[in-house]
């Protein structure tokens, strides 16, 4: 996904969110609040935002002169699905990790890594419903 302003693009290299400024296409000093802001704009906003990254930009505008310039501001966060059974194997406990600017596993995704690690019997269907619920899960327990 691309999002282009004036002067400012956003661009996803892979997980990557790289701001792009044209300086001769606008005459405005970027800030850190203008750039978050159309990183918002750009639907970037839910992303792992680097706040150095971007002040580093805006300081740069005025020790090194207007000139075009690339900078890695935020990244994409993939949810993280961690199933672990205990030694005795008559237990088990769910993690998944919020995502940052990215979607929530599906419901179908979570059952299948739960399948994975050859939990069938025993599965607390209220412990996945508090997953849909938030779009996270720490660690609890969803077998026995």
């Amino acid at each position: 996904m691309t999002y282009e302003t004036t002067a400012l693009k956003f661009e996803l290299s892979g997980q990557d969110v790289i701001l792009s400024w044209n300086p001769d296409l606008s005459d405005a000093t970027l800030t850190q609040e203008s750039i978050l802001q159309a990183l918002s704009n750009a639907g970037y906003g839910q992303c792992k935002i680097d706040l150095k990254a971007i002040d580093f930009f805006v300081a740069s505008q005025q020790r090194l002169g207007r000139q075009a310039r690339q900078l890695k501001v935020a990244q994409q966060i993939p949810s993280e699905i961690v199933v672990l059974v205990a030694s005795n194997s008559l237990q088990a406990w769910l993690t998944i990790t919020e995502p940052q600017g990215q979607l929530c596993p599906t419901p179908g995704e979570v059952e299948a890594a739960i399948a994975k690690e050859g939990i069938v019997f025993g599965i607390k269907a209220e412990a996945l419903a508090v997953y849909q619920q938030q779009g996270y899960l720490e660690k609890t327990l969803i077998a026995e």
